[in-house]
């Protein structure tokens, strides 16, 4: 079987930088230092295209010219102060609209847009980790991925935690999975084991094409660990797809057999998905 390349973990640092174009697994650290918001630096460039405007053009008094830039220049040097206060009244709502999120849908996605000090004037990194966070628990993975890169791009291997699990559940969520692997391989280097994170991972592993032997050490390993019924039922399904796609239409069905009757969590997707790749096993034979 085809071996991936191994993981390479790079020392965390203020100048690492992430390739949006690269995987997570192949990306080097390079100097880049986060930039300042964009509509931050223009403050200054503005007020002084303004002044030279309406004094040289318009004609004005430079009396008249100087108290123009006074109200840019003000901003310029509140705009960090206005920035972060903003991102601070944003992650204090954000709590209590996911705990609505159902009763609420759309109030994260709206509250986002309504924070725009944060947005003009915070570091573009912490707005994009939370333009990730919006995006996928508005059920928009593709903008939460991309979002979720734009924050890599600038923390490169120092990224925390939270940045590193969105980006792997968004590549997962988009199909991405051998992408999904190395970003989630990635996580468990840096902060451990996570149920969910070993589920995701099995099942990316498992669906793509050289993994599904791998995805079977995983979900066991996962298994052996495993409390809870829900969760122990997924990776059971998993395990089904790996061996659908291993041939081994037997031991996929007889899994298949052991989680009739379960609920909730993603048994359901799961289990469609593994019926499937029976079937085409089946008609492939």
């Amino acid at each position: 079987m085809p071996q991936r390349p191994p993981l390479r973990l790079v020392a965390p640092g203020p100048d690492a930088a992430y390739d949006a174009d690269e995987t997570v697994a192949d990306a080097a650290p390079r100097r880049r230092s986060a930039p300042i918001a964009t509509a931050h630096a223009a403050l200054v460039p503005l007020s002084v295209v303004s002044c030279v405007a309406l004094y040289y053009l318009g004609h004005w008094p430079l009396a008249w010219v100087v108290p123009v830039a006074l109200p840019f220049m003000a901003l310029f040097i509140a705009a960090p102060f206005l920035g972060r206060s903003s991102m601070a009244s944003f992650d204090r709502d954000v709590v209590g609209l996911l705990a609505r999120k159902q009763q609420e849908p759309g109030a994260l996605e709206a509250r986002f847009r309504r924070a725009l000090a944060m947005r003009l004037f915070a570091a573009p990194v912490l707005v994009a980790e939370r333009a990730g966070l919006v995006a996928w628990e508005s059920g928009r993975p593709a903008d939460a991925r991309h979002a979720y890169k734009d924050a890599l791009d600038v923390y490169g291997s120092a990224a925390p935690a939270n940045v590193l699990v969105g980006y792997a559940h968004a590549c997962h969520a988009v199909g991405d999975d051998k992408e999904a692997v190395r970003a989630y391989e990635l996580v468990l280097k840096s902060v451990g084991g996570i149920p969910r994170v070993h589920r995701n991972l099995a099942h990316a592993l498992a669906r793509t094409a050289d993994e599904p032997r791998e995805a079977l050490r995983v979900a066991d390993e996962a298994l052996d660990r495993c409390t809870d019924d829900v969760l122990s039922a997924e990776l059971r399904l998993v395990k089904a797809i790996a061996h659908a796609r291993l041939g081994d239409r037997l031991r996929a069905r007889k899994l298949l057999r052991e989680v009739e009757g379960r609920e909730g969590g993603e048994i359901e997707t799961l289990r469609a998905e593994a019926e499937r790749f029976v079937e085409a096993d089946e008609n492939a034979a």
